[in-house]
């Protein structure tokens, strides 16, 4: 007698920021002689082979599956990576930075969690009252620390404005005001 054994596909992980940044539904497939185990940053999650990953919080994220096949005695374990943005998948900034060398909110910049792919084509340029940049960058990690030619500048309101294309690649601008206090 010949036995065919079923190819099933290997579990997956259906992901799509775009449309939920917070949310991941988390599928397997097999006979039932097959169990799973979903694990999300090493807690046990779930035993169903579907379950809807909701309310994920900002940050990079383990996901992990154990498939144990009772009729062959084997198992499986697949572990992947999700990097989950803000919820608002909007950038924030800030509305005040405090440039005073203490390490806390001395750099303006993007606040939150963002992936690195989250941002392309991104440029942060910074101006005083008079229209005079004082301040621009390609990279959202680098943000202004208050600085002009090395000179700190007076305390007060500066414009800013923010060009970049989100991962869902939209074409994003955002432009307001920065109090700048030492």
């Amino acid at each position: 007698m010949i036995s065919h054994r079923k190819h099933f596909s290997d579990p997956k992980i259906e992901y799509t920021p775009c449309e939920n940044p917070n949310s991941a539904k988390l599928i397997a497939f097999g006979d039932p002689h097959i169990s799973y185990e979903w694990f999300y940053d090493g807690e046990l999650i779930s035993t169903d082979k579907t379950y809807q990953l909701l309310d994920m919080k900002s940050g990079i994220h383990e996901i992990r599956i154990v498939r144990y096949d009772s009729a062959c005695n084997t198992s499986y374990d697949k572990t992947e990576i999700l990097d989950v943005p803000e919820s608002d998948m909007d950038l924030t900034m800030p509305n005040i930075f405090t440039p005073n060398g203490d390490g806390i909110n001395d750099i303006f910049k993007p606040r939150g969690y963002y992936p690195e792919n989250f941002f392309s084509d991104y440029t942060l340029k910074v101006y005083n009252r008079w229209g005079a940049e004082l301040f621009s960058s390609g990279e959202y990690k680098n943000g202004w620390n208050g600085n002009f030619t090395n000179k700190p500048m007076p305390d007060g309101v500066y414009y800013y404005l923010i060009n970049y294309t989100d991962i869902c690649g939209n074409s994003q601008s955002k432009s307001s005001f920065v109090h700048l206090n030492r």
